[in-house]
């Protein structure tokens, strides 16, 4: 299997039992040294588990490679140990949005 986790706390080490290889991101804040690290591990992976504050961090860059990926990678977005959620929902919401044409009613 071709699985990376990428974060910013140790928690995430924990899959690497699943077999997933592990990149542990020091500060998500520094731009460009965690976005050569997260862009070289999508490129050459199958499914990508990344924190939600790493990808926060480098979420307009990395939709950019993906959308310009031929077979992109399964990018799942979990929250970090400090977060409660991930706003993917909000982000899926828009997409679905734009697709139909109209603005959907989201009940929360």
């Amino acid at each position: 299997m071709s699985l990376v986790a990428i974060g910013s706390s140790g928690v995430i080490e924990g899959l690497s039992i699943m077999g997933a290889d592990v990149l542990i991101v020091d500060n998500p804040k520094k731009d460009e040294e965690v976005l050569v690290k997260v862009m070289e591990a999508v490129s050459r992976y199958k499914a990508v588990i990344i924190e939600e504050d790493v990808y926060q961090a480098v979420k307009g860059k990395l939709e950019t490679l993906l959308s310009g990926m031929r077979y992109p990678p399964l990018v799942i977005v979990i929250p970090g140990i400090r977060g409660k959620g991930t706003s993917r929902l909000k982000d899926l919401h828009e997409l679905l949005s734009t697709a139909v044409g109209v603005r959907l009613r989201w009940p929360r």
